[in-house]
């Protein structure tokens, strides 16, 4: 378990982080999702022991870890370039960590082998990084990482490098082997879809302070203001409510006659604008299926039912 204790730290006039109170269980996996410069970078640092906080302690499995130094923690850190030596070739690679805990040749490699047979590169042990993939090369980082039984994971925008494709399959795969393995994980990300795909956990981080803290569904549902609400990537978002998906009922009886202002196709979903006369421009996804055979175009008039009692008011 990994437990945040009223960390504060400063650059200058700039507060990077502000009072953060953060904890992870084992086998639980947090996203901290915020812009770039929001401060979770420099959190994710502080963690690892590579950047000493103004104050406040970091916590793993019940002990104060916080004037350790990073070699001592027991933490896997996987970046967004993969970090790999490429001197070495991709068992060395995977070995490396080992070595490094001061374990032989004759003990690291199998270990190292075992570990990359599990992410599938049981093959590719002689070869090169440079002449891996970038797949490939995220799953060696990956495979290194997890090799030397770590406390704690932490992932710095690990995958925002990598193809759609490529990208969906790969953070699947490491949120897997994070929780078959019980670890508990950190992500740092500026994607809403990741940390709602991936985290049990969701911290809405914004200029050095923790907005709020919740699970998916539960931000979702409610954000605490138009902030958290943004950071999320949620639509219908004003400075006093935020009118969510599931109060909107599009072409139901007793709805609101409101104008088409824009209609988009999407591979899974659609994108459907309405000027409603009392809460202003809507954005719907609604489900292909309800709007197929629909004539849609701007300027054409449909109802919108509002649920007003799933609308999220703000406190001011």
């Amino acid at each position: 378990m990994l437990q945040l204790k009223h960390i504060h730290k400063h650059y200058g006039e700039k507060t990077v982080a502000d009072d953060i109170n953060l904890e992870v269980g084992d086998g639980k996996l947090l996203a901290i999702l915020g812009r770039s410069g929001c401060g979770k970078s420099t959190l994710l640092k502080i963690i690892a022991g590579l950047v000493q906080a103004d104050s406040g302690e970091v916590w793993i499995n019940g002990t104060d870890h916080t004037q350790l130094p990073p070699e001592q923690r027991g933490i896997s850190l996987v970046f967004q370039d993969y970090a790999l030596l490429p001197h070495l070739n991709t068992l060395q690679n995977v070995a490396f960590g080992l070595k490094m805990q001061g374990i032989g040749r004759k003990e690291s490699y199998p270990k190292a082998m075992e570990m990359l047979a599990e992410v599938g590169l049981g093959n590719e042990a002689q070869r090169r990084v440079e002449s891996l993939s970038g797949g490939e090369q995220q799953r060696v980082a990956l495979a290194r990482a997890l090799v030397t039984d770590p406390k704690l994971m932490l992932l710095d925008e690990s995958f925002s490098s990598l193809d759609t494709g490529l990208r969906h399959h790969l953070r699947q795969f490491t949120a897997d082997h994070i929780r078959r393995r019980n670890i508990p994980a950190v992500m740092v990300t500026h994607d809403p879809e990741e940390a709602f795909t991936l985290a049990d956990h969701i911290a809405l981080m914004d200029s050095g302070k923790i907005l709020q803290t919740a699970t998916p569904d539960a931000l979702i549902n409610r954000p605490v203001n138009a902030r958290a609400a943004r950071l999320i990537g949620a639509y219908n978002v004003n400075d006093t409510h935020y009118i969510p998906q599931q109060a909107l009922h599009f072409n139901q009886a007793g709805g609101t006659i409101c104008t088409v202002t824009q209609f988009s196709r999407l591979p899974d979903r659609n994108l459907l604008g309405m000027q409603h006369p009392q809460y202003g421009e809507i954005l719907l996804l609604p489900d292909p299926a309800q709007t197929e055979g629909l004539d849609l175009q701007t300027g054409s008039q449909w109802p919108l039912r509002v649920d007003e009692d799933k609308i999220v008011w703000f406190d001011r």
